[in-house]
């Protein structure tokens, strides 16, 4: 290959590569430096803030604040226990979807059910359900299938649901029993 630059000419050449380059890499990296100080910036803001309030809190425990404010740290705390004692996990043994699994595994062949609607008052719980039936042995079937697995309290069916003969639209009431 020939060489058209002479030495001199392809040193100085080389030089001046070399400086474009390091200016390039150097301006990237300042970019990037700035960019990343605004994407930190929010978090700063956030985390001073929160120091502040936090300093301010110890501050206020410190001076007694808590203690003049009139609520006394030891019923607080018990009052704030019996709150959560209501929200325990194990005193919410009924659940709609176990309700749904047992009135699914007693339908009765020819029971289409469309819908569920649940709902929960202190002491029991309703889920409503309403569909359609083939004929009135089907939904009587259903009904008796519900009462006996015993799961339920009670099964209401209106005798309105039952006027027709045959394609009936049903609504039932099946109420469940909070137990403690």
């Amino acid at each position: 290959m020939y060489k058209l630059l002479t030495e001199e000419a392809n040193a100085k050449a080389h030089k001046e590569y070399l400086y474009r380059r390091s200016v390039t890499i150097l301006m990237a990296s300042v970019v990037v430096f700035f960019i990343g100080l605004a994407g930190l910036f929010p978090s700063f803001i956030l985390s001073s803030t929160k120091k502040f309030e936090l300093i301010e809190r110890v501050r206020m425990v410190n001076q007694g604040g808590v203690k003049d404010s009139g609520v006394d740290p030891g019923s607080w705390l018990a009052s704030l226990n019996l709150k959560l004692q209501i929200l325990a996990p194990e005193l919410d043994n009924i659940r709609p979807s176990y309700s749904i699994e047992d009135v699914i595994q007693q339908k009765a062949l020819g029971v289409r059910i469309m819908s569920f609607s649940w709902s929960y008052d202190k002491d029991k719980s309703t889920l409503s359900l309403a569909g359609t039936a083939i004929n009135r042995d089907a939904l009587l079937k259903f009904q008796k299938n519900l009462i006996s697995s015993g799961k339920f309290s009670e099964v209401t069916l209106p005798v309105s649901n039952l006027a027709k003969g045959k394609d009936i639209n049903f609504q039932m009431a099946v109420i469940i029993s909070q137990k403690p």
